[in-house]
């Protein structure tokens, strides 16, 4: 007897294999505390969907700056303040053989100048690689540590989140 299709494991390009091939979408569980931090409600709900033995489950609006949230209850994750409990959140889905995957968030305000709107967040991440460019010409250094992105993908590649995806939300 074969075994269903959805049963069967599936290698990502990345290299990642899921147990299964079913998943979880990116949804807004707005389970973050007032101030943008993780609460043991929102790891309590990842482990009762991992326990269901879901392949994948992606999380939803993790923003990466507290002041383009998508909604009140976003989890942020600016710096490493709250690693103890995104660990917490990557161990109990890993634990039960689920695999943690995200997709940051950008919420992506426009500027308007009088001639055409401007996309404030491609401005800022061009004003960033210019920075970075003028370091490097002049003998130094890049200093990714300066990118709201850069900052919030080492905080959860080191909590042993799986996977993600950048995706820019216009609003």
């Amino acid at each position: 007897m074969t075994t269903h299709l959805l049963n069967q494991p599936l290698q990502l390009p990345s290299g990642m294999v899921l147990p299964n091939r079913l998943a979880k979408s990116a949804m807004s569980e707005a389970l973050a505390t007032y101030d943008n931090h993780p609460t043991p409600e929102l790891v309590e709900l990842y482990r009762r969907w991992a326990a269901s033995g879901i392949g994948m489950l992606i999380t939803g609006n993790v923003m990466i700056d507290r002041r383009a949230l998508g909604e009140p209850g976003n989890v942020v994750v600016e710096d490493e303040a709250d690693m103890a409990v995104l660990k917490q959140w990557a161990e109990v889905v890993t634990s039960q053989g689920s695999s943690l995957g995200h997709e940051p968030k950008q919420q992506v305000r426009t500027i308007t100048t009088g001639i055409k709107p401007i996309d404030k967040m491609g401005l800022m991440e061009i004003l960033w690689y210019a920075r970075q460019l003028k370091r490097i010409a002049t003998g130094g250094h890049p200093q990714p540590q300066e990118s709201g992105l850069w900052a919030f993908l080492a905080s959860i590649l080191k909590n042993g989140w799986g996977t993600y995806q950048t995706k820019r939300m216009r609003s």
